[in-house]
């Protein structure tokens, strides 16, 4: 089965212009809208100590900054150094479809369109998900902005995974830019995989801004149960919610308008949507997992891409055992930093150890519990029964998906080598069929139905980081249900 990714399944046909809207009034008209809280870059930096967001906020005037760069984040900058190919995707947000155009097409047809949409008009183009030049990517990091909140930083545990164990040699690119004029939109939907956002407005023509509308983390089963009761699908990123439906809500929607310097952070699991207003404005976005995102992804979000057939992107299972292995061995190189004088103490690697005190390893040993009880979660429920074959791959961390639902394979999973499906557009290193153990369980089969069940991993070799873990926590050998 050929897996359709949501954001390529028909736009729900529901006209959405913001034409008369404001966010004054639409904060007065509704009892359950509530304003962003916003908060200067010095406040930010002084009192954001953690990078566990549970709820929006905005950190407003970047572009007051000593290092703004203003001669880089305008148009006419983008348009000589920007994406390196002659064309760009644009997105039609009347039927939903995309096309190749130049940028220098898609700006001149932008500025040329109203700002507001008329109901029967058949187009109204936005870039979205644009390549974002190497230049921007470098000037985040001299804006200010703190180390953990930087795109691909070591907080971020995307960067856990090694190159090789990305899809196509490369890692997931999360750091996009998306240009539009007024009327463009994007529908009600969370960030991948319960990571966080970052989204930070570059650029305004004509007193261009957005409007956002946003839930607290808390609220995702609040927000998916209403959905449904308006019969959507959240994950399938189709619908834009009319305010008067918002306002129904039995949960606090939280309400914006970003305006240029404005950097919107976007927690786990949030649902939001986003409809711009007036000319064109520029935004650089971003996303980052976070410990506790990456522990939501797999026990929440995982399930409902399985069940939905939603291509998973983010390698979730792979991401928490190699974040595993590096917390680990971090910790372990923390603890023999403090170990008595005299004692030998194994070179660490850089950026280990930076900071030594009991408090870190407090910290740390925290989170690495955390990702152990999740990866014993996942031991639990994919040990082999001892009769099961292990496949030799190259490179274990090599990718295979599944058939019917596009879960990435962490180790174990059902095969046909008689049933061939075509895998060559998603590179993987299989021509025959592959579906994972839940797709499996619901059912879901080759065309014979004669599948084995195959391993591509060393079972010992993940219980062996298992104990490594807990040998450096101090714990004693746990004996786990069902895991031996």
């Amino acid at each position: 089965m050929n897996v359709i990714p949501a954001s390529t399944q028909s736009l729900n046909h529901v006209f959405v212009s913001a034409k008369g809207w404001s966010l004054d009034q639409i904060l007065s008209a509704n009892p359950n809208f509530t304003p962003v809280p916003r908060i200067t870059p010095q406040k930010f930096l002084s009192e954001t100590s953690s990078d566990e967001l549970n709820e929006p906020l905005i950190v407003e005037g970047w572009h007051k900054q000593p290092g703004w760069p203003r001669l880089k984040f305008n148009l006419d900058w983008f348009k000589l150094h920007g994406p390196q190919g002659p064309e760009i995707s644009v997105r039609n947000v009347r039927n939903w479809t995309d096309r190749p155009m130049s940028l220098s097409d898609f700006l001149d047809k932008s500025r040329q369109t109203p700002p507001h949409a008329l109901e029967h008009e058949l187009e109204r183009l936005y870039g979205k998900d644009v390549e974002c030049p190497d230049e921007w990517h470098q000037c985040l990091h001299h804006l200010g902005l703190p180390s953990w909140l930087l795109p691909e930083s070591s907080h971020d545990l995307l960067s856990s995974l090694p190159i090789r164990a990305c899809l196509f040699s490369d890692r997931v690119k999360t750091l996009m830019c998306y240009i539009g004029i007024g009327d463009t939109f994007t529908p009600c939907h969370k960030d991948l995989c319960a990571s966080s956002g970052q989204n930070l407005m570059c650029y305004t023509e004509n007193g261009g801004s957005s409007l956002w509308f946003m839930t607290a983390s808390k609220d995702i089963f609040k927000a998916t149960q209403y959905l449904h009761s308006i019969e959507q699908e959240l994950d399938h990123e189709t619908h834009f919610i009319t305010i008067d439906k918002l306002s129904r809500a039995p949960f606090q929607i939280y309400v914006a308008e970003q305006k240029l310097g404005d950097l919107v952070l976007v927690p786990p699991r949030s649902c939001h949507q986003v409809i711009n207003l007036g000319g064109i404005t520029v935004k650089t976005s971003w996303s980052r997992m976070t410990l506790d995102g990456l522990i939501a992804a797999y026990y929440h979000e995982l399930p409902i891409y399985q069940r939905l057939c939603r291509f998973e992107t983010y390698r979730v299972k792979l991401t928490i055992y190699h974040t595993l292995m590096k917390f680990t061995e971090e910790l372990r190189v923390l603890k023999q930093s403090k170990a008595p004088r005299g004692t030998r103490r194994p070179k660490s690697k850089q950026g280990s150890g930076s900071v030594s005190n009991i408090e870190d390893i407090r910290r740390l040993a925290g989170k690495l519990t955390k990702l152990v009880d999740v990866y014993d979660a996942i031991l639990i429920n994919e040990q082999p029964h001892p009769d099961i074959p292990f496949r030799s791959m190259e490179d274990e961390d090599d990718r295979i998906t599944c058939d019917f639902c596009g879960g990435d394979i962490f180790f174990s999973f059902f095969e046909c080598r008689g049933c061939s499906l075509n895998q060559a557009e998603q590179s993987m290193p299989t021509d025959w069929c592959v579906i994972c153990p839940s797709c499996y369980t619901d059912g879901r089969l080759c065309e014979c139905g004669q599948m084995k069940p195959t391993t591509c991993k060393s079972f010992d070799r993940l219980l062996d980081l298992r104990r490594a873990a807990l040998d450096v926590l101090d714990l004693p050998p746990r004996q786990v249900t069902k895991l031996k």
